[in-house]
């Protein structure tokens, strides 16, 4: 069940590799930031999606809003799907969907020969393994 978003908002994303320190190693990830509305601080848990079809979508490993309320970036692992649509919302509920839909192409890379060493890339396989 979707819990639209005012259709008047112009949401907006922008996608980029960035090294963030988890458990004290540098990790590789993907974030994707949400602009275009106000994004209140809830007891639910923000988070992202990309919906490839109906039997396959990646949810974003976790999510913050900015003190802000500005923007949400939601983390993901380099391994995403090369394009889908973008669900964003809160606890189990779906609250919108952003009309431009995610590109892999679109995402800013880092100089791979410029990250630091020890740098652990994070991919489904390390998530999957993370998790369980």
């Amino acid at each position: 069940m979707y819990y639209a978003i005012d259709s008047q908002k112009k949401l907006s994303w922008q996608a980029k590799e960035v090294v963030k320190e988890l458990d004290d190693k540098p990790h590789l990830l993907l974030r994707v930031e949400i602009r275009g509305m106000y994004f209140p601080h809830l007891a639910a848990e923000p988070f992202v999606r990309i919906v490839v079809s109906d039997r396959q979508a990646v949810t974003s490993w976790f999510a913050d809003v900015l003190d802000d309320g500005r923007s949400l970036w939601a983390y993901f692992p380099e391994d995403l799907p090369e394009g889908g649509a973008i669900e964003i919302g809160y606890g189990a509920r779906v609250m919108g969907r952003i009309r431009r839909r995610f590109a892999a192409k679109e995402v800013k890379r880092l100089d791979r020969k410029k990250l630091p060493r020890g740098l652990v890339v994070v991919d489904s396989a390390f998530l999957k393994a993370k998790l369980s």
